[in-house]
């Protein structure tokens, strides 16, 4: 029984179990079968656990007291190992069941506005994704246009510069004529 003192002071005291508290009776003691009424040696706590307890599973119990081998409901019939109870935060005493995700609890409000939350993130992420790729489409195809707009000038500038070899050709071939002309070229000039 002093195991189970030490450690139900640690468990009030680490909770801030008072009197008027509300507690959930999550299970019976695992040494007590369902039907049956005996002392459970669960941790040390050698009390009687009456079979009609059963009907407090799942539901809640209001803190009446709290005694050295546990915790006494609101009728002050019955008494609770610490162990089998689980203590309603605030927004579950406003009618909220706890729900335990990962190492933590929360309420099942914050645990399902967490999901929702998470469902219109996943939601969003999927359609910038979408809008991304969309962009992508939009960028790859302005590439592609504009890769053919500069293969096209490319074009263009090879063709010029041919163009520009033979203009120069022409011009230094004409030079080359000129200065072999022998006689002067004469201006004539309308009267």
């Amino acid at each position: 029984m002093y195991q189970y003192v030490g450690k139900q002071k640690s468990w009030v005291k680490e909770h801030g179990i008072k009197i008027g508290d509300k507690l959930n009776v999550i299970r019976r003691p695992n040494d007590v079968k369902a039907g049956e009424s005996k002392r459970s040696k669960e941790i040390d706590w050698n009390v009687l656990w009456n079979d009609r307890m059963n009907k407090y599973i799942g539901k809640t119990i209001i803190v009446f007291k709290i005694e050295a081998d546990g915790i006494v409901s609101k009728n002050g019939k019955w008494v609770f190992p610490y162990f089998i109870l689980e203590p309603i935060k605030e927004a579950e005493k406003l009618g909220e069941k706890q729900t335990n995700i990962g190492d933590g609890k929360m309420s099942t409000t914050e645990a399902k506005k967490q999901a929702q939350k998470a469902t219109r993130t996943e939601k969003i992420v999927l359609a910038d994704i979408k809008k991304t790729n969309k962009q992508i489409e939009g960028f790859k195809s302005q590439i592609k246009v504009k890769t053919a707009k500069i293969e096209s000038l490319k074009a263009e500038v090879s063709n010029a510069r041919r163009d520009l070899s033979v203009e120069i050709a022409t011009l230094r071939d004409l030079n080359a004529e000129l200065k072999n002309c022998s006689a002067p070229i004469k201006i004539i000039k309308k009267r």
